[in-house]
């Protein structure tokens, strides 16, 4: 039987043990990123320095309506774009005191990956667009362990888009199906950091 003329394709699978299983976090930390999980971005974007957007402002505000209205929040809620990077940057910590949040650059970075599996999956982007964000932060954090999978699972990526054989991961990626098996790859991330 020729299955081509049917439509068959090659399903999809990511295997279980390339997905790789991140510390836990402590119970403080963890319960302010179920209660707001937007958490996760400005903790990266707070290690990478990135200064005052409004990311950190919506978050203030979040925060504030999950309950977490602490002076530094309340003040950041309410500063204006053009907040001068010193100020930021202390009231940040001031912030990070009052929480008693002791964050280490692992706690962010694994946590960043975990908010674009979640944004993936939430149709907020494509899972190829996640996979060349955390590529992008693989360089940004000097190619810190929580990126360097999916910085090589996208060079893997490349290679197939190229019509080249592919060197690296499961071997269940291919050039057909390159965004589905991205996607089921942050569905299983997710699936096993819970």
């Amino acid at each position: 039987m020729f299955l081509g003329i049917i439509g068959y394709h090659k399903k999809t699978i990511v295997s279980d043990d390339i997905v790789e299983k991140f510390p836990k976090l402590s119970g403080r930390l963890s319960s302010i990123i179920q209660e707001v999980p937007c958490t996760r971005n400005v903790l990266y974007l707070y290690k990478l320095r990135k200064g005052f957007s409004k990311e950190w402002k919506w978050w203030a505000i979040e925060m504030m309506e999950k309950g977490f209205q602490t002076p530094g929040i309340i003040q950041l809620a309410g500063e204006d774009m053009n907040m001068n990077p010193f100020e930021f940057s202390s009231l940040v910590e001031t912030i990070f005191h009052e929480l008693d949040l002791d964050i280490s650059n692992d706690d962010a970075f694994y946590q960043y990956a975990l908010w674009v599996a979640h944004q993936v999956l939430d149709g907020m982007i494509s899972a190829e667009e996640g996979f060349k964000e955390l590529t992008q932060a693989a360089i940004d954090t000097d190619y810190h362990k929580a990126f360097l999978e999916f910085y090589y699972l996208e060079e893997n990526a490349d290679l197939l888009r190229d019509h080249l054989p592919g060197c690296y991961g499961d071997g269940n990626m291919r050039e057909d199906n390159i965004e589905a098996w991205m996607h089921q790859y942050f569905e299983k991330l997710i699936e096993i950091n819970k």
